[in-house]
């Protein structure tokens, strides 16, 4: 599922309001907090798979909809990843440090991968 120009939590908040549901009770039917949810929403916070999974279920989609444009789950990979290869380690922790540094900023990084 691909969603251009959307966050996941715009994703969510937008899939949602389509449906009628408020943010009380999709929070309600997921047992999660109504706050919990608005920040997913706002993409302040992220949430478990797990409770992405129940988002998505409420939300009518499928079970990886979420998933799929999951910071979480993207993090996940990322880390497995890293941790089996150890030169990758190395580079990303290299350009974590320019990135705090000043000395590369995210717009630019993200210029630089492929599409």
């Amino acid at each position: 599922m691909k969603t251009p120009g959307k966050t996941l939590g715009t994703f969510i908040r937008d899939t949602r309001e389509k449906l009628g549901l408020s943010l009380r009770e999709l929070a309600r039917r997921c047992r999660i907090t109504a706050p919990f949810l608005s920040d997913i929403e706002r993409d302040r916070r992220t949430a478990s798979l797990e409770v992405l999974d129940r988002i998505a279920a409420e939300l009518e989609l499928g079970p990886d909809a979420l998933r799929e444009i999951s910071p979480a789950a993207a993090l996940k990979d990322f880390k497995k990843i890293l941790e089996n290869d150890p030169e990758l380690s190395l580079a990303f922790a290299s350009t974590v440090k320019s990135l705090k540094q000043g000395k590369i900023s995210s717009k630019k990084l993200a210029q630089s991968l492929p599409s």
